[in-house]
């Protein structure tokens, strides 16, 4: 079994200071908001993403923008999400939704996804451990991925109440 989980994942400690010293320099992050950031991953299990995110200090979309100079974490695009799920026996669609992510393609030895929180170490772990496969990390904005899942989803969305998979009828007005 293959549990490795890429390098890109980010795992070493010094992540939290090497991504928030490229943000001060980048001009997305004073000081005051650096040490807020830097205090509060300390002392919790969050993500510097979420971490950033919840306390207001960096917007989205110049964060997603950032993890690709900052710690080498490539962007993906719409154009790079696929046009039907990859893997559905490997990873439910809750999981995803619940975690921001979509696989984007796969073969033999890996999965590479696109996330919204690329320093989230649980999700690239759980993904590791489900597909049993090295998992390659791309950023992405959450909106753009809640879109895409919708989309792959769509039909799945539509029949969630009824096991058998049937559309419910209209109602009767």
């Amino acid at each position: 079994m293959n549990k490795e989980v890429s390098a890109r994942t980010h795992s070493d400690d010094g992540v939290v200071d090497r991504f928030v010293d490229h943000l001060l320099l980048a001009g997305k992050l004073d000081n005051e908001g650096a040490e807020r950031a830097r205090r509060v991953a300390s002392q919790s299990q969050m993500s510097l993403t979420k971490i950033l995110l919840e306390l207001g200090l960096v917007p989205e979309r110049d964060l997603i923008a950032e993890f690709e100079e900052g710690l080498g974490i490539p962007l993906a695009k719409p154009e790079d999400f696929p046009l039907e799920p990859v893997l559905p026996e490997a990873v439910t669609e809750r999981f995803l939704k619940e975690h921001a992510t979509i696989l984007l393609g796969a073969d033999a030895q890996s999965v590479t996804v696109a996330t919204a929180d690329p320093l989230d170490r649980f999700t690239v772990a759980a993904l590791a451990l489900s597909t049993n496969r090295r998992v390659i990390v791309k950023a992405a904005l959450s909106s753009e991925i809640e879109l895409a899942l919708r989309r792959l989803f769509a039909e799945s969305d539509a029949t969630a109440g009824d096991p058998a998979g049937n559309t419910p009828p209209p109602e009767a007005t």
